[in-house]
């Protein structure tokens, strides 16, 4: 590899470092760092290399929501009151916020939750 290409390479890492969610390969493609936790019917939990505070993302096709994992309140977005109650549910009674810390640890390493 030569230098121009290495200094392409920096470059280009420092930009998706700034973008937070996105990685580059040494081959220089591009790759979003997210990963599916648990969903139900027509939504998913999933949690990505983020910012804080600690939170994960609710998506389906009328959802789009980030919750706080420590409480699972409403950061942004919108989410219905029903699939809300589920996931808080499921936070709380089925180890759903262990889950959700391990990946969360997994992704931001510099910003590791205790479990």
């Amino acid at each position: 590899m030569t230098e121009w290409e290495k200094e392409l390479l920096d470059i280009a890492d420092n930009i998706a470092r700034a973008m937070d969610r996105l990685r580059i390969w040494e081959d220089g493609s591009v790759y979003e760092i997210r990963q599916f936790v648990y969903g139900e019917s027509n939504w998913s939990i999933q949690i990505y290399a983020d910012h804080n505070p600690p939170h994960f993302h609710v998506k389906s096709p009328n959802i789009d929501a980030c919750l706080t994992i420590s409480d699972g309140e409403l950061l942004r977005g919108g989410i219905d009151s029903a699939t809300h109650k589920k996931i808080r549910y499921w936070l709380d009674q089925f180890n759903g916020r262990n889950q959700i810390v391990k990946c969360w640890n997994k992704f931001n390493p510099d910003n590791k939750l205790a479990i």
